[in-house]
């Protein structure tokens, strides 16, 4: 209850973030809030509560066991040669965490104490692939991979603990049910060298991912028969009331949760890369140029589910007939996660007990964050663009000096939204800086 004015840092002097867009405000004393707190803890310990909701949402545990074995062989034949595998994958999860049902009367903020809830998953995997290059000859070839590969959810998404507010319709929950998203990945690499012209590869590429890990908004628990035209076997899949404490929510009750999506998800393209040195010139100064170009371009596609409104009955059992509400399930198209267009490119010199290169990537704007239903809720990630240079000099044999310099566009990690109107809403910044690094090398 006392006046945060009490707290203010007269010394403080707030700095500008993020080349003086934003700035801080007040800052407290740290020590006087301290000193303070200490006192009154002194003198009335009962006046002091832990944190229930803080403390149990935190607290959690999990167990996890992983079994793999593969087999793998060559086969030479001619000129082709094949590399099939298998690598089989079993994993057995547990996960514990708590159920709890948020208080504002309580001084630690809870009902009672929170039940432990315990999850169990087993997942069987299998993931075969097989590798093959053919050598047309010394200077061509041609290579190919067809493989499955996983991606795992993270425990947040996993976790079965719940929070759940009696006062509010929507609570919070994870998934424990979730599945691993697989991936198949088909890649064909064509590769041309020469001494003269240098090293050129050209590699199409294609991923489809089954199970892909989603948002679901708008998921109400209780109301799983009012779901309507969904894929077979979707909602056999949504945690229901066998995990939900069915007790402690509403009929409305509402959650956001991550589910394995049902649509399959596709990622394809084209990677260019050239690599070649200038050794061919007849110039010593010239001859010691290095040039490393590589581009992707390439495409992302991707359904993600929602549920709609509508009306799937009357309910005519009250004085005034009212619409019964169902949940249609509909999807809305859009990228995943995938920048359009990648170029790195490094150019070096080097020259008797020197060396120099000078390096640039850009990355086309990404759309990081589909929303299921609105468009100007949809989160992109900015171009990103950097040079860095790194510099190296022989003084004798053994000792070296260096000098390496990053980020020297002074680049900035940006998130944002694009409204209608072609209004950037800022999400996220993220400023690394530059950095120059001086140093000296001895080998012994």
């Amino acid at each position: 209850g006392i006046l945060a004015t009490n707290f203010v840092d007269p010394n403080y002097d707030p700095p500008t973030l993020l080349n003086d867009q934003y700035s801080l405000n007040w800052s407290p004393d740290i020590g006087l809030m301290q000193d303070v707190q200490n006192q009154l803890y002194a003198y009335s310990p009962s006046s002091f509560k832990a944190r229930g909701n803080q403390s149990y949402t935190n607290d959690y545990s999990n167990k996890e066991e992983q079994m793999a074995a593969y087999v793998m062989a060559e086969l030479n034949i001619g000129k082709l040669q094949l590399v099939p595998g298998v690598r089989m994958e079993k994993v057995n999860t547990e996960y514990n965490a708590f159920a709890i049902l948020t208080n504002p009367v309580n001084p630690n903020g809870i009902t009672g104490v929170p039940d432990s809830v315990s999850v169990k998953r087993n997942n069987h995997l299998f993931f075969p692939s097989i590798n093959a290059k053919y050598q047309f000859g010394k200077s061509i070839a041609l290579r190919g991979a067809v493989y499955k590969s996983v991606i795992r959810p993270g425990f947040i998404k996993l976790s079965p603990k719940t929070v759940i507010n009696p006062n509010n319709t929507s609570f919070s929950s994870g998934n424990p049910f979730l599945e691993p998203a697989t991936a198949w990945n088909y890649d064909i690499l064509f590769e041309v060298y020469n001494s003269k012209f240098g090293l050129l590869t050209i590699n199409p590429f294609y991923k489809q991912i089954d199970n892909s890990i989603v948002n679901l908004g708008r998921y109400f628990p209780l109301r799983n028969d009012r779901i309507v035209a969904a894929p077979e076997g979707f909602v056999e899949l949504l945690p229901g009331t066998d995990f939900y404490p069915v007790e402690d929510l509403q009929d409305v009750s509402q959650t956001n949760i991550p589910i394995n999506n049902p649509e399959k998800e596709e990622y394809y393209g084209v990677e260019f890369s050239y690599q070649t040195n200038f050794h061919r010139l007849s110039n010593k100064v010239l001859k010691g140029i290095v040039l490393d170009v590589n581009l992707t371009l390439s495409r992302s596609e991707r359904l993600s589910p929602s549920f709609q409104d509508v009306v799937i009955g009357i309910d005519s059992t009250g004085f005034i007939p009212k619409d019964i509400i169902g949940y249609e399930y509909s999807t809305r198209a859009g990228g995943a996660n995938q920048p359009g267009f990648v170029i790195n490119a490094i150019l070096g010199w080097d020259y008797k007990g020197f060396s120099s290169r000078i390096s640039y990537r850009f990355q086309d704007k990404i759309f990081s964050g589909l929303d299921a239903e609105l468009s100007f809720a949809d989160d992109y990630t900015d171009i990103f663009q950097t040079l860095d240079v790194s510099f190296k000099q022989r003084i004798f044999k053994g000792l070296d000096i260096y000098l390496n310099a990053t980020n020297l566009t002074g680049h900035i990690d940006k998130r944002y939204r694009l409204y209608p109107a072609g209004e950037r809403f800022p999400i996220n910044e993220q400023n690394y800086g530059s950095r120059v690094q001086l140093g000296a090398r001895y080998r012994f």
